[in-house]
């Protein structure tokens, strides 16, 4: 428990043990599930709740303050398991509470927790008075999820953006000022954006012009630690960066992952760089297995991809389907993409990648290039052949 101004209580639980979230998401420096209790003249309101497993050590820290059943409001923002799983407990705890969501998060909560209880549906932005104190509720359908809301206290001058603008970091002294490391979460920041906001910039966008509406002190999200004013002006403008839409007037880009097992696919994918580049595109390529996968991340978001495997064993190589696993299914529908992949004994790799692709709605821009061990001459002129097509699909 931590006290961050009158009347307003972190009580959240911090995991600094978690290395991998969602299966697919590295937690180096562990996580925190972000739970705040504000306290009203007349009412008493909870903001947020915990994962399952967790939920002595958030009763406890709640208890420090009030006891549970005291509390007259549950205010949850998004109905993510690691937000909402410890729920029903509370609800043993205190089953007359009132408990404030979206109409999504409502009837998901309504599964997540197999009952029925007290509630209060927002819809599109309301208020609640705690007496001195008042909550404003406004929803921010898909960040990330369809059910998410973002809570402001003007009085208190706190913002629970809930998962928005948060981060998976478990800093032990809880607050960001205080960090010893703050060049590790900002790495954090960013790994966490890409992963949890990156697929929906048009809803960022539109809870970024609601944030910047308020005037705020506290910044108190879901996950990592809690930050003030100055933090607060650089998480928004790194996210006002990374959500913009493209530049009237800029060029088109493709980006190349490959892997290479005697330098055959690797020679074909940096002559199709080249070829693209003369053909005035953005071009970034990569060798999967000699970069970071992170570093890899954001440029899945360019507007054709090419992926070049070898054949080995009848199959596409890991690697490879690691980096199109991460690839934003939202937005993936009519991207378009290319495959190459040298063999030598059968070639299977192309058309594995290509299954895979049209399943995710891509667009494939021309045939996949392959030849057997080293290129040829007309393999080179299947490769202009793929670039011309390339162009065509991004003009």
């Amino acid at each position: 428990m931590k006290k961050l101004k009158d009347n307003l209580y972190s009580v959240g639980v911090q995991n600094p043990t978690l290395r991998v979230f969602d299966i697919i998401m590295a937690t180096k420096f562990g996580t925190t599930y972000g739970s705040y209790l504000v306290l009203g003249d007349e009412k008493k309101a909870l903001i947020d709740g915990s994962h399952s497993g967790f939920e002595h050590i958030w009763f406890d820290h709640i208890e420090e303050i009030t006891p549970l059943d005291s509390i007259d409001y549950l205010v949850i923002n998004h109905t993510e398991p690691d937000h909402s799983y410890a729920v029903a407990a509370f609800l043993d705890k205190n089953p007359k509470v009132t408990i404030i969501g979206s109409v999504a998060a409502i009837n998901n909560l309504k599964v997540i927790t197999n009952r029925d209880f007290n509630s209060q549906v927002v819809k599109g932005e309301d208020t609640l008075d705690l007496g001195g104190r008042r909550l404003v509720f406004k929803t921010t359908p898909n960040v990330h999820w369809p059910d998410t809301m973002i809570t402001y206290c003007p009085e208190l001058k706190a913002l629970f953006p809930c998962d928005f603008l948060g981060s998976h970091f478990c800093e032990p002294t809880e607050r960001l000022e205080t960090c010893v490391k703050k060049e590790l979460y900002d790495i954090e920041f960013e790994n966490y954006y890409r992963s949890i906001m990156g697929p929906f910039p048009a809803a960022v966008r539109n809870a970024l012009a609601y944030v910047e509406t308020l005037d705020v002190d506290v910044v108190c999200p879901s996950h990592g630690p809690t930050y003030g004013t100055a933090y607060l002006k650089e998480a928004l403008e790194k996210y006002r960066q990374w959500s913009a839409e493209p530049a009237a007037g800029a060029k088109k880009s493709v980006a190349i992952f490959y892997v290479s097992a005697y330098g055959f696919t690797r020679g074909m994918c940096q002559y199709v760089a080249g070829k693209l580049e003369e053909k005035g595109l953005d071009v970034f390529i990569a060798d999967i297995i000699k970069n970071d996968e992170a570093s890899l991340m954001p440029h899945l978001s360019a507007d054709a991809l090419v992926f070049g495997s070898p054949t080995i064993n009848r199959a596409a190589l890991k690697p490879v389907w690691d980096i199109i696993s991460s690839i934003d299914a939202v937005n993936a529908k009519g991207k378009s993409f290319a495959t190459i992949g040298d063999y030598g004994w059968t070639g299977e790799a192309c058309g594995q990648l290509n299954d895979r692709l049209t399943g995710l709605k891509m667009k494939q821009a021309g045939e996949s290039v392959k030849c057997r061990f080293a290129p040829t001459d007309e393999t080179w002129q299947e490769l202009d052949r793929l670039v011309d097509d390339i162009v065509a699909a991004l003009a």
